[in-house]
Formats: structure tokens, C-alpha cells, sequence
């Protein structure tokens, strides 16, 4: 039987999975002349890598719990800090506003 930290890993990769799928929607992509111009959402952009960026953070700090011998105390309150700081990033995108840089 699986531990709960292995379902929460396993949990975290398929969700990260999806996010790269929809992220990759914005990598940059060649013109061809005579093609239309198709715009891009920057706040669904910047939502899409922030949200990816928060699970990689996600998924790194489950890996420390898993093997906590592996991860300094320091590299974890760091990911406890990103994490916090990419949530603040993804709000401001959901509420259509342009992130801040974020102070503690």
C-alpha cells in the first residue's frame, strides 16, 4: 500500500502534467508569412507558468518530506517562501492584475 506522501508525489506529477500541456500553449511558435497573427492572453500566460512554476515548488517540497536527509532546513523554508511568493503571483493573474513584486 502507498504512503500518503506517494500519493500526494503522484498526485502533484499528473497535476503538473496537465499544466505543462497547457502551459506549452504559449511557447513561442514560428510565423509564416500570410499566416493570421493570433494574440496572446498575457494574464492567462503568465497564470499558465506560474501555476507550473508552483507545482515544480509543490513537488520539490513533498520530495522533501519524503526525504527529509536530502533537503537543509534553509532549502526548505526557500520553498516554502517561493511557493508563498509564486500564490501571490497566481492571485493577482486571477484577478487580472499585473503581479507585484512581492514583500514580506
Amino acid at each position: 500500500m502507498e504512503d500518503k506522501i506517494d500519493l500526494k508525489i503522484k498526485s502533484i506529477l499528473k497535476n503538473l502534467r496537465e499544466a505543462h500541456e497547457h502551459s506549452s500553449q504559449f511557447y513561442g511558435k514560428q510565423l509564416n508569412p500570410g499566416e493570421p497573427f493570433k494574440s496572446v492572453n498575457i494574464m492567462e500566460m503568465g497564470l499558465a507558468f506560474d501555476s507550473e512554476d508552483r507545482l515544480m515548488v509543490d513537488f520539490e517540497l513533498a520530495c522533501s518530506e519524503k526525504y527529509p536527509d536530502q533537503f537543509t532546513p534553509e532549502a526548505i523554508e526557500f520553498l516554502e517562501k517561493e511557493r508563498e511568493r509564486l500564490t501571490h503571483r497566481i492571485r493577482a493573474w486571477q484577478n487580472g492584475q499585473l503581479p507585484s513584486k512581492y514583500k514580506e
